[in-house]
């Protein structure tokens, strides 16, 4: 009996990377808004905090932020020290609480920031912006790092003489990437505090692997 063996053509594999992105205007900023208080007795400290962060709350409210957009990320209770002639002296509670704000209007932000900071938030933290329906974007620039997988193995194709299927045997998502994120530093001026939110670089980044002879 005779038999007859087919082999594939591909006997070879070739891993590459490949990147792509796109750029979008942000229409969500999201900033991170705290009461910081101290005093020497901690009940004191922590009643301030209490009394204080409601009021910004309450503010953020008023200015048509959601529950669901007002999110507590970090409370802290430290005791503080000063050290005099090699000594650790007590000074007070320090008392942290802060709110990560999401602002669904963009051009509302330097307003809501203001308000917050009026109405007794004295830590504003970093600032960053996104898109509210991110997947589109970077849907787009993962199907350009794809292609550019493709158009280097066909770069290497034409410099070595490979034949190389351009379908790969195998894509995996390696990273997305959201840039930039920007800190805000607190800054008053007469009119409304200005954010500029510039434009959002949305990033992929693939690992294909083709097969070639």
């Amino acid at each position: 009996m005779e038999n007859h063996f087919i082999c594939c053509p591909y006997i070879h594999q070739l891993t590459l990377n490949g990147k792509g992105s796109v750029r979008a205007n942000p229409d969500i900023a999201i900033v991170n808004i705290g009461v910081i208080t101290e005093d020497k007795e901690l009940e004191r400290a922590q009643q301030q905090n209490a009394s204080a962060i409601s009021v910004v709350i309450n503010s953020l409210k008023a200015g048509g932020m959601k529950d669901s957009d007002i999110q507590t990320i970090t409370y802290s209770v430290n005791p503080q020290y000063d050290f005099v002639e090699g000594r650790q002296l007590f000074r007070n509670y320090r008392v942290v609480n802060a709110l990560r704000v999401t602002i669904r209007d963009i051009n509302r932000a330097g307003a809501i920031i203001d308000g917050a900071v009026r109405s007794g938030a004295n830590e504003i933290g970093s600032i960053e912006f996104t898109v509210s329906d991110s997947s589109v974007y970077y849907n787009q620039a993962l199907n350009l790092a794809i292609k550019d997988a493709i158009g280097k193995a066909s770069d290497i194709e034409k410099a070595f003489g490979f034949t190389i299927n351009k379908t790969p045997i195998s894509i995996t998502e390696e990273t997305a990437s959201f840039t930039p994120k920007m800190d805000f530093a607190m800054m008053r001026s007469e009119g409304t505090t200005p954010i500029q939110p510039g434009e959002l670089e949305i990033g992929a980044s693939v690992k294909a692997i083709f097969a070639y002879n």
